[in-house]
């Protein structure tokens, strides 16, 4: 529970500001004490909810890999608003190093939930991937638009980032399920 709900606790510790809340740490609180057993007609709230958890791990996993291995690269980084060059660290640079590591965080995750029994292996994987890349690819462009600028901090950035990786990844969970049920009803 502690490794759960206290991973991004970087800022707290070191000094960003936001606190393991702001870093994401929350969101992955409230998706664990949540999942309880409740059902809509279609699909388990449950399954929801638990599969937030690892697109939300997936997110700041991807995010933290594609700044860390990304800012090694030797390539320059671009910005993600407009493809200009821009120098490494820079808020909102990706790299193409940087967006494989990412995706190898996030398919980590999505196996990782696999072999822990929180989600069958194709809904880890579609939901994580999916989920983590959109997630921690909004990271960049939150990080472009408004971190860069002073207008928010990392903490927050990730805060809505990991939420922004969680509908994503659910809403593709929901639209997998939905073509199922589509594909055996013909």
């Amino acid at each position: 529970l502690i490794s759960v709900c206290c991973v991004g606790t970087e800022e707290r510790w070191g000094g960003g500001g936001g606190g393991w809340w702001g870093g994401g740490g929350g969101v992955r609180c409230v998706f664990f004490f949540s999942s309880r057993r409740r059902h809509t007609r279609y699909i388990s709230v449950t399954g929801v909810q638990t599969c937030a958890l690892p697109i939300s791990l997936a997110t700041v996993t991807g995010d933290t890999l594609s700044s860390e291995i990304g800012v090694l690269s030797r390539s320059r980084p671009v910005l993600i608003t407009n493809f200009k060059e821009v120098l490494p660290g820079t808020d909102g640079g990706i790299t193409l190093t940087g967006e494989i590591a990412g995706i190898l965080g996030t398919l980590l995750i999505a196996i990782s939930a696999w072999v822990l029994g929180i989600s069958s292996l194709g809904f880890a994987l579609s939901a994580s991937i999916i989920g983590g890349f959109l997630g921690f690819n909004f990271d960049s462009l939150m990080g472009a638009i408004f971190e860069r600028h002073g207008l928010m901090g990392n903490a927050s950035v990730n805060l809505i980032s990991s939420i922004a990786g969680s509908i994503a990844g659910i809403t593709a969970i929901i639209a997998i399920a939905a073509l199922s049920i589509t594909s055996i009803a013909l």
